[in-house]
């Protein structure tokens, strides 16, 4: 599992993060200012049962981006702890998306989670991959943690227990700043990226 920090407040506070390593076999830290923080494809539509969205809808949320396919074992033993954390902290503006990187489309995606008890899930597709190469993915599962701001603060690689207390610690303070959101935000455009080979 590799965790990449991107975001001032954890820069300033990365050592919590340790204990989200306990049972990595290789990770990897990195911090860097929050005015150098990635800036995200916004625009990239991404299915859902009625119609599309886009990234832009999420503005002045915090939001788990959470990259899946029903295929993926550590991908669904994950869920169960990200449908949690999202539960416990959604009246403070918490928003999960799960994006679905099954090639089979979204039809597959609906009688999946609900044979695996996980109708509460908001689930999307992401058509051809766009959105994941355009954030360079490698890897499912894949959660990026987006800050109010619309900044990539956090990325994980790699199943996690979402619950547990330094996680919810951190949350919690990432919650707790303010949307600086204004219609200047820069954002980063479209683009294919080829998949690793």
């Amino acid at each position: 599992m590799m965790i990449h920090m991107t975001n001032s407040l954890y820069a300033l506070h990365h050592s919590r993060f340790r204990t989200w390593l306990a049972s990595a076999i290789l990770c990897c830290f990195i911090a860097f200012p929050a005015q150098s923080a990635p800036l995200l494809p916004i625009d990239i539509p991404l299915k859902t049962e009625e119609g599309e969205v886009t990234l832009r809808g999420y503005e002045g949320k915090v939001l788990l981006l959470n990259f899946w396919a029903t295929w993926c074992q550590s991908c669904i033993e994950e869920m169960p702890s990200l449908m949690a954390l999202e539960e416990k902290y959604k009246d403070q503006g918490l928003v999960l998306l799960a994006v679905s990187e099954d090639f089979r489309g979204f039809d597959v995606i609906p009688g999946f989670l609900k044979r695996n008890g996980l109708e509460a899930l908001n689930p999307v597709w992401d058509p051809k991959s766009k959105l994941y190469n355009a954030l360079r993915l490698k890897a499912l599962p894949t959660t990026l943690i987006i800050d109010r701001q619309g900044r990539e603060a956090g990325r994980m690689v790699g199943g996690l227990n979402w619950m547990q207390p330094d996680i919810r610690k951190d949350m919690e303070a990432l919650l707790n700043e303010p949307s600086e959101i204004t219609s200047e935000t820069p954002v980063a455009p479209p683009q294919d990226i080829p998949p690793p080979p």
